[in-house]
């Protein structure tokens, strides 16, 4: 019995041995080849849902500046008599340049000692426009890393137009000059800020929309094609009629880098003033502020011209000047 036990004991420890021995031995190839078949499937599985949260959080965070943006514009009015802001407009020419722009007042309720105008000093390729060049509430978190900016959205320009170029284009004999919209009197779908091109490694930015829609909206003698009128004389016109999304040209998607060549200073000038910028979910979508304080991400198909339009005007003539239409109608 006891030799039997002592057998028994040694076979069991001699089978403990072994397996200590294969153990120490490493996996064998088939074991390898199962744990990285794997890993790679969770890597398969995990990355589009890491990616998609990461674009999830930047569309989030865009979102959470326009918000405080409105915020500052609903403010900006409440002090100017229901007013918005004029999207921009040139204070000085002393061999630099300072511009009034919708950001810099509101940015100046959110910080008192902040810049009010966006300065160009004599001798400077750097814009200022709040406290950093580089991180600030007008920059989409969404924007591209490979160089400065100072902004990425834009204004509806027929809500908060160019000062500047309505002077200039209005013959007020035939016309009233617009001025900005009152808040109250905005339609609720009417958007007031949204994604544009960023302007990248640049002394330049873009405040206003010029380019929403092939720049239709920037013409000032073109009144039928900025507001709403009882009948739409451009109903079937696919650039500006009411019910039709707004053209946009995929290939005009994307942040402007300028080169910073001295020869060809400005390279960003490739039809993109003011554009719709869609950077989000893949470049698929850009974020909207609204009138009515409400935020959506809309794809190109979504954003429809009558966002842009405004109610007529009292005394507002129909068209008082000529404007190419693309369209040939």
């Amino acid at each position: 019995m006891k030799l039997w036990a002592e057998s028994r004991e040694s076979f069991v420890l001699r089978g403990f041995q072994r397996s200590i021995l294969r153990s120490r031995g490493g996996f064998t190839l088939v074991e390898l080849l199962v744990v990285v078949g794997i890993i790679a499937v969770l890597i398969s599985v995990l990355l589009p849902a890491i990616n998609k949260s990461r674009q999830a959080s930047v569309t989030l965070g865009c979102q959470a500046q326009l918000r405080q943006m409105y915020h500052g514009l609903a403010m900006y009015a409440l002090d100017n008599k229901g007013r918005l802001p004029w999207g921009q407009y040139k204070i000085s020419d002393d061999g630099g340049a300072n511009w009034i722009t919708w950001e810099t007042v509101i940015y100046h309720y959110f910080n008192s000692r902040g810049a009010i105008t966006v300065k160009l000093p004599p001798g400077s390729n750097e814009t200022v426009l709040g406290d950093s060049s580089t991180a600030n509430l007008f920059l989409c978190p969404g924007t591209s890393a490979d160089g400065t900016s100072r902004s990425s959205y834009a204004c509806n320009m027929v809500a908060m137009p160019d000062r500047d170029l309505e002077l200039l284009y209005t013959d007020p004999t035939k016309q009233q000059l617009l001025q900005p919209a009152y808040f109250t009197k905005l339609y609720q779908h009417n958007v007031l800020l949204f994604d544009t091109a960023a302007i990248l490694n640049s002394k330049l930015m873009y405040a206003v929309g010029y380019d929403a829609d092939n720049q239709y909206f920037a013409d000032p003698t073109d009144t039928d094609a900025r507001f709403f009128r009882g009948d739409d004389p451009y109903q079937a016109n696919r650039f500006r009629g009411s019910a039709l999304p707004i053209i946009t040209n995929p290939s005009q998607n994307h942040d402007i880098f300028d080169s910073g060549n001295p020869q060809q200073p400005y390279q960003a000038d490739d039809g993109t003033h003011g554009n719709i910028r869609y950077r989000h979910n893949g470049d698929q979508t850009a974020n909207f502020v609204f009138a009515d304080g409400h935020i959506e991400s809309l794809r190109p198909d979504q954003v429809i011209r009558y966002m842009f339009k405004l109610r007529w005007p009292a005394g507002m003539p129909a068209s008082t000047g000529w404007w190419v239409d693309l369209d040939g109608n």
